[in-house]
């Protein structure tokens, strides 16, 4: 077996990078479900609901969204297209949604495997893609609605225009035309690529590209001008959504999470598991002026996103593939030049990186986001009779962001009357309207035994669906409990006699 996966590597790796990838991804699809970030839902999956029920507006007291609709609209057709041939159950049309997103990603693994050949060997190029197609990360992200990682592919594919620009004999502008247009429509997915692209720009005109930066840039105008101009015609500014996401984070820069400069390289160092990503750094710092546009991409990107306040591990994602490539290059370079103790130790450290990632991999092909909002809101959608939902969040006591689209499925069916309650006298002042509602969605605590529920709104209550926290919610619970709050939920009908 062993010498026949052997004979596969040396033979079809791209294949077999392929095969692999496909594997965890579509795993994923079916078992990741739900969502990461309030973001990938919201401003992607919500959107697209509004357009299907008829609403023409972005987000609430939005006039302009801060971000190119084109993603939100690739979704929008998907499901339109799901509900065009019957396909209406919101659980069945993001499984379709996180297969097709599956797919997609393969093209990240292609970009990455053949970059990587052309600036190193067969076999480091192949190790890079398998980081990339079967990190613990990867396949849980690719079928997420994630903008950073959707942009991953364009922006891979416009690094492997220009590798293949600089080693071609033949003079032609083609490929520095399409690494402009990748590039053009990578920023328009994901403002913040910008820095990479810049860095790169700079990598060029360094090596006295000046021709070729040229055409770069006009190419990748053509996407950015194109988005100008709707912008200036649905709302009177050209590029308002860049303007309007600019004016966005300069007055809200402290309102997200906030961490210290330094937060991004322990994160580097975290997530290529040490003593492997101790290594991956010092040999790139050893060999960084070898690495060419890979470091001119990274670096960059990783100091602009050090200097802002707001951080969030997701922002990294765009890189995590060059960032796969730059360490497994420089690391195949000291391999090269180091004594048999040094590969030995290398050698090791790859042994316990995949062990560790193994582990991690099995959780997050199996974690279903956000599961304690959603299983209430499919319960609401499959029960015909849900006319008003009293969502008790007294608990914590303030409102939360609803996943609604699961509630109705984009207009599939009337969309119930939903009042969040924030403390227990308003539930009980809603409750006094007792003809009204007809369903009681709690999100508490695991010590809230179900019998306890009537006692609390002292309504006869049928429960439907009980929703406890998934296996990762459960070690986050224990290992953070200050920080981390319960993802119970209680879905229960309202009996009348």
């Amino acid at each position: 077996m062993r010498s026949r996966i052997q004979r596969e590597i040396e033979e079809h790796p791209l294949r077999l990078l392929l095969v692999l990838g496909l594997a965890l991804r579509v795993i994923a699809a079916f078992s990741a479900r739900g969502y990461m970030a309030t973001d990938d839902h919201n401003q992607v999956i919500e959107l697209a609901a509004q357009w299907l029920r008829g609403e023409n507006d972005y987000l609430t007291g939005d006039s302009q969204f801060y971000r190119s609709l084109l993603y939100p609209y690739l979704n929008y057709l998907q499901f339109a297209a799901c509900h065009a041939v019957g396909v209406t159950h919101p659980d069945a049309v993001m499984l379709i949604n996180r297969l097709l997103h599956a797919g997609f990603s393969l093209w990240t693994i292609v970009l990455t495997y053949r970059i990587g050949l052309k600036l190193s060997d067969r076999s480091t190029a192949f190790i890079a893609g398998l980081v990339v197609a079967a990190h613990a990360v990867m396949p849980y992200a690719a079928v997420r609605n994630l903008i950073e990682v959707v942009c991953m592919p364009f922006l891979l594919c416009g690094i492997y225009e220009i590798v293949n620009g600089e080693k071609s004999e033949r003079r032609s502008i083609r490929p520095w035309m399409v690494a402009g247009l990748a590039f053009g429509v990578g920023f328009l997915i994901r403002w913040q690529i910008a820095s990479a692209v810049a860095g790169i720009g700079i990598y060029l005109l360094i090596n006295r590209k000046w021709r070729d930066v040229v055409w770069m840039s006009l190419a990748f105008c053509v996407p950015v001008i194109i988005q100008g101009f709707w912008d200036w015609h649905a709302h009177g500014v050209f590029l308002g959504s860049l303007v309007k996401y600019l004016e966005h984070n300069a007055l809200r820069a402290y309102d997200y999470v906030v961490g210290p400069w330094y937060r991004y390289l322990l994160l580097i160092l975290g997530i290529f598991i040490p003593p492997l990503s101790l290594l991956f750094v010092y040999a790139s710092g050893k060999y960084i002026k070898r690495l060419g546009i890979l470091a001119w991409a990274v670096l960059p990107f990783v100091i602009v996103h050090s200097l802002v306040p707001g951080k969030q591990e997701r922002f990294l994602l765009p890189i995590f593939p060059l960032l796969a490539l730059m360490f497994v290059i420089a690391l195949w370079y000291w391999q090269r030049d180091s004594s048999p103790r040094i590969r030995r130790l290398i050698g090791y450290s790859w042994t316990w990186f995949w062990v560790v990632n193994a582990a991690l991999l099995i959780g997050a092909l199996t974690h279903y986001g956000q599961r304690g909002k959603i299983e209430p809101m499919i319960g609401l959608f499959e029960e015909e009779l849900a006319t008003g939902v009293i969502v008790d969040v007294s608990e914590r006591g303030r409102r939360t962001d609803l996943p609604t689209f699961y509630l109705d499925g984009g207009g599939v069916r009337a969309m119930p009357e939903v009042v969040q309650a924030t403390s227990m006298s308003q539930i009980d002042s809603l409750i006094q309207d007792s003809e009204r509602w007809s369903h009681i969605v709690y999100f508490g605590y695991p010590e809230l035994g179900p019998g306890m529920l009537p006692d609390r709104y002292g309504q006869h209550l049928e429960i439907v669906r009980h929703t406890g926290p998934t296996l990762v919610e459960k070690a986050l619970l224990t290992l953070n409990p200050k920080y981390t709050h319960s993802r119970e939920s209680w879905l229960c009908r309202i009996v009348r006699h």
